[in-house]
């Protein structure tokens, strides 16, 4: 799959961009930290979505989200057989992040403003320990892009024939489109027709787009590429840009980055840094050979 894998001219030209950093993951970090590009600014975004958060939020009737290594040790278990009840009960009432929504944890799954969503909790916890600059952030925005990036969302049937690759996936945007024009048709006639959506309701019972709204994402750079794209070329079917790789991932609560290195493929925890997460997730998220 040669238009999913970078050339080493690619490669060298992204090195450029980034100032020729070393291959130090904390020298990385700081060149995309301070490099200049409009990719993070929605994550400081002042929409009319940041006054809902707020008034729904900061009430008085919910903490600030924080967790302890207590938590954070449950949530790496995954399992709730032997938490103190006092303490699954502080976790699903959960609190409010700095920009009003509230986030909670429930058997094993998180929810921020009632959403199911996958959190690096260990990475926001770092982010939130910072104290400094952290309302201006659109943290529901940003949570819900990592989210979106880090799930691994499987081909559906009708394209099978593009690709046959273990770390090819649907794009989350793809997911959010196919989900929503299949569940509104109808059955209809024809043993085509008939298995195309016997196939379509075996991918969505697993609730793969679960969760993926656009509206969600409206005031995102990438998503507003993606429109832009759509505008510039409303008739164009490319496929390729329906697929991505796995380049981002949570482990025990952390944002990891799939990286090749000398010796092979490797997993680099992201630096918890707003700035760093918006921008890796904008570049991950946009359409394929966007600029």
């Amino acid at each position: 799959m040669p238009w999913m894998i970078q050339s080493r001219e690619d490669g060298e030209e992204l090195r450029r961009k980034l100032g020729s950093p070393d291959c130090r993951p904390t020298r990385v970090w700081r060149s995309i930290r301070i490099l200049e590009s409009d990719a993070a600014d929605w994550v400081f975004s002042s929409g009319p979505r940041r006054n809902e958060y707020r008034a729904d939020g900061h009430d008085g009737h919910h903490p600030a989200w924080e967790i302890d290594d207590l938590d954070v040790e449950l949530m790496d278990k995954s399992s709730i057989h032997d938490a103190e009840p006092s303490r699954l009960r502080k976790l699903q009432r959960g609190g409010v992040l700095p920009d009003g929504s509230h986030l909670s944890w429930a058997n094993g799954s998180f929810y921020i403003d009632g959403h199911p969503c996958r959190i690096p909790y260990r990475g926001l916890r770092k982010l939130l320990n910072r104290r400094r600059g952290l309302e201006a952030v659109d943290w529901k925005a940003l949570l819900l892009s990592v989210d979106a990036i880090c799930r691994q969302i499987p081909v559906p049937w009708r394209m099978n024939e593009v690709v046959d690759n273990g770390n090819a996936w649907l794009h989350p945007v793809e997911a959010m489109r196919y989900d929503r024009e299949n569940r509104g048709r109808e059955m209809g006639r024809g043993f085509a027709r008939a298995m195309h959506m016997r196939h379509f309701w075996r991918w969505a019972r697993r609730g793969w787009a679960d969760g993926l709204m656009e509206g969600y994402f409206s005031e995102t750079e990438w998503m507003r590429r993606w429109k832009s794209t759509d505008e510039s070329r409303p008739n164009q079917q490319d496929r390729n840009r329906m697929l991505v790789p796995s380049t981002l991932s949570m482990k025990r609560g952390s944002l990891q980055l799939r990286v090749r290195r000398p010796g092979g493929w490797r997993k680099l925890e992201i630096e918890s840094n707003p700035l760093v997460w918006a921008k890796i997730v904008t570049w991950a998220l946009s359409p394929t050979q966007h600029e």
